[in-house]
């Protein structure tokens, strides 16, 4: 059966410092949409344009915390439930490629 696709929320894209390539761009999602969590951690691990991320996610059957600055990687369990989220700074990062594979995350919605 299929459902109603609620597409994220994006939080804004905005440029860094004078002089300076990075950018910051957020995304919430709905508390319905159940990311998988293999797939997400893969990309938010191998993204190279990502300097530092902030993300909470409902994938299977929890939700975690994802934090990321420069190749560390930390994931934990979160009581947070409002909804899914990201933010992420980085440098020459394609912002509409990178939702694109965000979404591709997505298992239900």
């Amino acid at each position: 059966m299929l459902t109603s696709f609620s597409p994220p929320s994006l939080l804004g894209k905005g440029v860094g410092g004078l002089g300076s390539s990075s950018a910051a761009c957020g995304w919430v999602f709905p508390p319905s949409q159940t990311f998988d969590e293999g797939k997400l951690l893969a990309l938010l691990a191998n993204t190279k344009q990502i300097t530092r991320l902030k993300g909470v996610f409902r994938v299977e059957d929890e939700w975690i915390s994802v934090n990321r600055a420069g190749t560390a990687v930390s994931v934990s369990p979160t009581s947070y439930r409002r909804d899914s989220r990201i933010e992420a700074f980085a440098d020459g990062l394609d912002w509409d490629a990178f939702e694109a594979a965000l979404m591709a995350c997505v298992v239900s919605r």
